[in-house]
């Protein structure tokens, strides 16, 4: 039988009332036949006194171990409850916070109902949560780094991590590999999915999202027509990106669109210049038609492209496709980003796994159940749909097949390239960006710039 709170405090109010009534019957108890304070006062008369029958008045012992019984009872049940306490396991789970499901919107009460179905299912267990940053000292990594060192039992049993978070996890041995038969219909998955979930050929995580690098407009301000570069550069718009952030990865989109490549075949960080010349011009000629004014070289502030496209400085931006669908508005549209190849794959897109924390094999199967469902195709469609983020299954995409940029959607994902390890963006972006600025302020030709951004990585 499981030992309920419901049930304990049902038999608990039981008990108190047994023990009540046994408190007044001996209360009400005297053994030396003396009348209790304030019985009246009228004195008998003998021949009442001597016919009438008296019962027997019940045993203080007895009276005194039913109260004791009762008593020990209750304490057992205490007891048998905080037994069958113990045996519910905490399943702890650290999330960025635009995973959280405590959130009212659709993508946390999905969230949340799967939770539930989870832990209607295993009644023994409870699933909790703990929202960590996604950068900065109090990062989802640095809080699980610094948690594996200094507090092992404060740490989850899964988490959810990008892309690059995972890989650095797993080279300082903080996750443990899964096994899953989710895959083995691999046609049911997007390819960058399955790939996101390897490192070194080994399954680390279960993505359950992407996110890749889209084109924002208002189309009632720059015309609808924005299906190439030719048609977009000529409008003389300007277009938001950040060159002086060195994490800013529209140049390294263009970089790799016009077929780049970010490493040589030692696997270290490589440029091609070349094909960074012909990038470098991209950015000469949209700069000579006002796409790209010497102001977005200028601005240091990061986030500002955002910013100013949502206060209407700006009408064209670059951002994540999260971004602009967790803050879409009526007059805004996004497009994927054109490629040179149309046919090409689309670059730069990161990703989401759960990831395993946990060596407890009883916990681990539950870490995994959870996140087999996660990337349930039902379930996925559903809440990257509400959440904004790309499908990580191809099939049974209802949700997303009900919206206007379903074809955006699956073209995107379906043609979705891998974002580059932490090690060759950090060495790359900011060498690019650098030359980027020169080329928009014509400090420097495409050439030069490029020259000098070869130098710069040796």
């Amino acid at each position: 039988m499981i030992i309920t709170r419901s049930y304990l405090n049902r038999r608990r109010g039981i008990a108190a009332i047994v023990i009540a009534a046994l408190v007044l019957l001996l209360s009400g108890c005297r053994t030396d036949g003396t009348p209790e304070p304030g019985a009246g006062t009228a004195t008998p008369s003998r021949t009442a006194a001597s016919t009438a029958t008296v019962a027997p008045s019940a045993s203080p012992t007895a009276d005194v171990n039913a109260t004791a019984t009762a008593i020990q009872l209750e304490e057992n049940e205490q007891a048998l409850f905080e037994n069958a306490e113990a045996e519910i396991r905490e399943v702890l789970m650290w999330l960025p916070p635009q995973f959280d499901p405590s959130l009212t919107d659709a993508s946390g009460t999905a969230l949340a109902g799967l939770f539930a179905e989870i832990i209607e299912n295993h009644p023994k267990i409870k699933i909790a949560h703990r929202i960590k940053d996604t950068s900065g000292n109090a990062s989802l990594i640095n809080m699980l780094t610094v948690a594996a060192s200094a507090a092992p039992s404060a740490l989850p049993a899964l988490m959810i991590l990008d892309r690059n978070n995972m890989m650095t996890a797993v080279q300082k041995g903080l996750i443990f590999p899964i096994e899953t038969k989710l895959f083995a219909e691999a046609d049911s998955w997007f390819r960058y999915a399955r790939e996101s979930a390897v490192v070194d050929n080994v399954r680390y995580g279960i993505p359950v999202a992407g996110d890749p690098l889209v084109l924002v407009y208002r189309p009632a301000l720059t015309g609808p027509d924005m299906n190439n570069w030719e048609e977009i550069l000529t409008r003389g718009l300007p277009i938001g990106f950040e060159p002086n952030n060195v994490t800013d990865l529209f140049g390294m989109f263009i970089y790799l669109s016009l077929g780049g490549k970010t490493k040589d075949e030692q696997g270290k960080p490589w440029i091609d210049q070349e094909i960074l010349t012909q990038t470098l011009n991209f950015f000469l000629n949209g700069g000579q038609k006002g796409a790209f004014p010497p102001a977005i070289a200028k601005d240091t502030n990061v986030g500002q492209s955002w910013q100013q496209f949502t206060d209407g400085t700006m009408q064209i931006t670059v951002a994540k496709l999260s971004q602009y669908r967790h803050n879409q508005r009526a007059d805004f549209t996004a497009i994927p980003i054109p490629l040179t190849d149309e046919n090409g794959p689309y670059p730069l897109v990161n990703t989401w796994n759960v990831v395993v924390t946990t060596k407890d094999p009883e916990l681990m199967a539950i870490a995994v159940e959870i996140a087999e469902a996660m990337a349930s195709p039902e379930f996925n469609d559903q809440w990257t749909h509400a959440s904004g983020y790309l499908p990580v299954r191809s099939g049974d995409l209802t949700d997303w097949k009900s919206d206007m940029a379903y074809d955006d959607i699956y073209r995107m994902s379906a043609s979705a390239s891998l974002l580059p390890g932490s090690n060759i963006l950090s060495k790359l972006v900011p060498i690019l960006n650098s030359a980027i600025s020169k080329v928009i302020l014509t400090a420097a030709s495409p050439e030069a710039a490029a020259r000098e951004a070869i130098e710069a990585l040796k």
